[in-house]
């Protein structure tokens, strides 16, 4: 009778029978929830074929890479976002950037700082998946992670591709840790499809982190990779393609310090490359044809250049017919004799602009006058007739020329031009405040009267500050009715600071006071479940009865709270000794409503409390 041996320990194991394999229920249960420890496993070779897709074999898993791969390997980031929540109700979406996200779903090595981290204290954590292509099936959660300590439900929802109603995969409220390790879900294989309507089909999954229980609340959960892997479609393990010549076909760019040949192992460049002169061994160019050149062109890359361009000789020479535009530099044109010039009459058009240092004959005269004979002579001053005298652009006034004010239409007049004027004179427009100047505090009209100024520093007296006196006095009646003078805020906590933990259960928390407090004392003490300063603290009055903790009843205060499905009334004691406020016995009772209404389950248990500013008041 055939008999198999499991091991369910080191050194302990179980034998089963085959023949009543499928009637031992209560050990085949065990196989599935126990670790089974083996030595040497084999490949049963029956010689008997089968044929499957969504649920794979141990043994194919581990042999064939076709068989099992990461769906999720290099995804499209943009079907994938992250959220978080303080109920399990309402979600937030907590952003990760693009870089971080192709880091978690791509590559092989462990990044740091990890590409995803769950901030600490954070009570609840989701990522959401899209389906892209192509469809495939999902079989099991995989992701290297650090979760410092802390412990964490992970939990799989599918949303149905016809009623697109989110459906719970996984349900499991095993606790996870680990620092750092591997955590891996296998489930039922989930048909992943981005354009299907059937109701077989799923188009996106929630991968939840629910119920965190924060036992180091200060140390972060980080995740340095996730994967999803699945036995449909066939799949490889492997980022490079080969096909059936043995060509492998990368996706992306390859990088390696160096790449040689097979055939002689001698280093290879890419096919484009350059190289520095140094580099290159003496070459002679042949079979040139005229006027054919060869350049070296660094600004182009580095590269030898052969063009073919019409140029002239370096030495060469022109006719000055070949001078048939624009105007040449006067440095051009040497100094000439007027014998040079023995005809016609040279047109202004083709004359530089000559320096002054080009006239060399001028014999001390400053100007040059044309005579009535049409010559030219030169006069150091110009005849007062032959000035043309008038108003205009191109005219010239007379030595002794007057102005209006009116022609004065720009600039400003120098204040000695300006005679000194009488305040009459000033009769009509507005000054501007930049023309007063400063009044000396003895011109004022100090006093108390309505046509006078006050001084920079005065007092009022309480009546004279309109309905202030009735305001302070109402208010002073409405707090003698309380026995109440005033509150004193004996522990601080800035505005956008969290709450502080005083330990979970009967474990006993404190926080320290600025002052003493006594038995009799009445304070308002600021509390949370949860450390938060922008999750709504509750504030409690309570009085000082002891100065040491107990647990009864009598010495509880509560606060509650309630989302709508569980009713949470939490309690803790309070007790004091100098400036050290303490907290103990920190007890729940959940009343949760069941979905259909029909009836209440309750529940009791430890919680966390929370402190923040406590007030004491002032009798």
């Amino acid at each position: 009778m055939p008999v198999i041996r499991v091991y369910t320990g080191p050194s302990t194991y179980e034998e089963l029978d085959l023949d009543d394999y499928y009637v031992k229920t209560d050990f085949i249960d065990e196989l599935r929830t126990s670790p089974v420890y083996m030595r040497d496993l084999r490949l049963y070779n029956n010689g008997v074929p089968t044929s499957q897709l969504g649920t794979p074999t141990i043994a194919e898993i581990a042999m064939i890479p076709e068989r099992f791969s990461n769906k999720l390997a290099f995804y499209d980031i943009s079907k994938i976002k992250f959220y978080t929540s303080n109920n399990k109700t309402t979600w937030t979406e907590f952003v990760v950037s693009d870089d971080n996200k192709r880091k978690l779903v791509g590559g092989d090595v462990n990044p740091w700082p990890p590409p995803l981290i769950i901030p600490a204290g954070t009570p609840h954590f989701r990522i959401e998946i899209e389906a892209a292509p192509p469809y495939c099936y999902l079989n099991a959660l995989y992701s290297y992670w650090d979760s410092q300590g802390n412990h964490i439900k992970v939990k799989i929802q599918k949303r149905n591709c016809s009623t697109l109603a989110w459906e719970q995969h996984t349900d499991s409220d095993v606790y996870v840790s680990s620092w750092p390790g591997h955590l891996f879900l296998p489930f039922e294989f989930i048909p992943f499809d981005y354009n299907s309507t059937s109701s077989s089909d799923y188009n996106a999954i929630r991968i939840d982190f629910v119920d965190i229980d924060w036992i180091y609340p200060e140390s972060e959960i980080r995740f340095y990779c996730l994967q999803i892997w699945g036995g449909f479609p066939v799949g490889k393990r492997t980022i490079y393609s080969v096909d059936e010549y043995k060509k492998t076909t990368f996706p992306a760019e390859v990088k390696a310090t160096t790449f040689k040949r097979s055939s002689d192992n001698a280093e290879v460049s890419y096919e484009d490359h350059n190289h520095l002169l140094s580099h290159l061994s003496d070459v002679a160019f042949t079979n040139l044809s005229g006027g054919q050149m060869m350049i070296y062109t660094p600004e182009g890359g580095g590269k030898w250049v052969n063009f073919t361009p019409d140029f002239a000789l370096r030495s060469h020479t022109h006719s000055a017919s070949d001078i048939n535009s624009g105007t040449l530099n006067s440095a051009r044109i040497p100094n000439l004799s007027a014998s040079k010039i023995t005809s016609g009459t040279l047109s202004t058009d083709v004359l530089p602009d000559i320096p002054f240092s080009k006239i060399t004959t001028l014999g001390g005269n400053d100007f040059l006058m044309s005579t009535p004979d049409g010559g030219l002579t030169f006069v150091s001053t110009v005849p007062f007739d032959r000035l043309p005298i008038g108003s205009g652009s191109n005219e010239v006034a007379i030595g002794n020329h007057k102005h209006s004010a009116s022609e004065i239409t720009s600039g400003t007049l120098n204040s000695a031009r300006i005679p000194n004027l009488s305040a009459s004179k000033i009769t009509s427009g507005t000054l501007s405040s930049d023309r007063l100047p400063s009044i000396p505090f003895n011109l004022l009209p100090v006093g108390t009267s309505s046509s006078t100024v006050a001084r920079g520093s005065h007092t009022h007296e309480i009546a004279h500050i309109t309905n202030l006196a009735s305001s302070l006095d109402e208010l002073h009646s409405r707090i003698s009715d309380l026995g109440v003078t005033s509150l004193k805020l004996i522990r601080s906590r800035g505005a956008t600071d969290n709450l502080t933990g005083v330990g979970t259960g009967t474990t006993a928390g404190s926080v320290t006071l600025t002052e003493s407090v006594n038995i009799g004392d009445t304070l308002l003490i600021e509390v949370n479940d949860n450390r938060y300063y922008d999750t709504t603290p509750k504030v409690i009055l309570a009085t000082i009865g002891r100065s040491s903790e107990i647990s009864s009843s009598a010495n509880m205060i509560s606060f509650s709270t309630w989302n709508g499905t569980y009713f949470l009334n939490k309690t803790f004691t309070v007790w004091a000794s100098g400036t050290t406020l303490y907290f103990g016995s920190k007890r729940q009772f959940t009343i949760t409503l069941l979905s259909d209404g029909s009836s209440l389950t309750g529940a009791n248990s430890d919680y966390t409390l929370y402190v923040g500013r406590v007030w004491k008041v002032l009798i």
